[in-house]
């Protein structure tokens, strides 16, 4: 959604897991061949998110520890800086993104970042009380369904010399299965919505 994107949860999560083999966002060989092809195969250390937040650690004092050979960092104090959207967040950037496409196709803005900035002062609320709130749905990611475990099974044993610890004993990471909630765009034909999206856009416009 940061970068302009038009699809929905549904789409997008079809998007990739039709074809995981050829999603670059699933199959991250795609990115670390290109690393091993270039800097060698020996140059490459893998980290795991979910070990090492599972594990108690802070990441950047792990990345200091065991990239930078830097043994005992001073403490961050810093929280979580890169958290996910939620999901009204993600639907009105969504819809922001469309509307500029619509409007101006290659030539559109990206309104993330102006949406962030000025997002206490805009109308979310009321289109959250008057739509959103009742078409909320949910997407299931199942790690253990047989195309995506047989990549990660495939990764974690192609890439096992790379890896850093810690490191849960089968893989990157312990397969999961949760229900992803987003918001169905039909919140989009409720009374109100559409004129309250674009007076958003002409505001983010203006802004810039």
């Amino acid at each position: 959604m940061k970068h302009g994107s038009l699809l929905t949860l549904p789409e997008f999560t079809l998007q990739c897991l039709a074809d995981p083999v050829a999603s670059r966002l699933v199959n991250f060989s795609q990115v670390l061949a290109r690393y091993a092809r270039f800097f060698g195969p020996n140059a490459l250390r893998i980290a795991s998110y979910n070990g090492t937040i599972e594990a108690g650690e802070d990441l950047l004092i792990h990345f200091c520890r065991h990239f930078l050979a830097w043994p005992d960092p001073p403490p961050t104090g810093i929280g979580r800086v890169n958290e996910s959207l939620d999901m009204v967040d993600s639907e009105i950037i969504r819809a922001l993104n469309a509307l500029e496409w619509t409007r101006a196709r290659e030539g559109r803005q990206r309104l993330y970042h102006r949406y962030i900035e000025a997002r206490p002062s805009l109308p979310i609320q009321s289109i959250v009380e008057s739509a959103m709130q009742f078409t909320v749905d949910a997407v299931r990611i199942d790690d253990a369904a047989p195309a995506l475990a047989q990549l990660h099974a495939n990764l974690s044993g192609h890439y096992r010399y790379a890896m850093v610890e810690p490191m849960p004993p089968d893989g990157l990471f312990a397969p999961r299965c949760m229900d992803v909630n987003y918001i169905r765009n039909d919140y989009l034909f409720a009374d109100g919505v559409m004129e309250k999206l674009r007076n958003i856009q002409a505001t983010l416009l203006q802004a810039g």
